[in-house]
């Protein structure tokens, strides 16, 4: 993981964090603690157990854990979506595209025989066609 410096979007100080940290170590504190008295004073909405409605298909499940949102079923695939679409926001805002499309180029220059070589493999592989009986 990256640990870069970021700004906290409630005072704006700059912290070091990863690539999904949004508030310094003091607002985090703050925040969890506002969150942790609103959910002493409301007590649990969902007991363990219960059933509720997955948000991505409209099946019911169990709830097993109390930030639960989706079935079984649909829990890696939103997962991975959610975690795609956050890498991609990342990428597109911060990385350095002309770094990259120079190293990608100097790397092709001088490995241009071999990965040429491996495509026409590849291609040849598609092309094979199979013997009739």
């Amino acid at each position: 993981m990256a640990i870069y410096d970021r700004i906290c979007r409630t005072c704006g100080v700059s912290f070091p964090g990863g690539p999904r940290a949004w508030y310094c170590p003091d607002c985090r504190l703050e925040r969890r603690r506002i969150s942790d008295r609103k959910r002493k004073k409301e007590g649990t909405i969902r007991p363990l157990g219960s059933k509720d409605i997955c948000q991505n298909c409209g099946a019911e499940y169990t709830v097993e854990s109390g930030l639960q949102k989706y079935c079984p079923t649909c829990q890696p695939i939103m997962h991975r979506k959610i975690d795609n679409e956050q890498g991609l926001n990342y990428y597109y805002t911060k990385v350095d595209k002309t770094e990259r499309s120079t190293k990608r180029r100097k790397h092709y220059a001088e490995n241009k025989d071999e990965i040429n070589r491996k495509r026409r493999e590849k291609y040849a592989e598609k092309k094979i066609i199979p013997s009739e009986d």
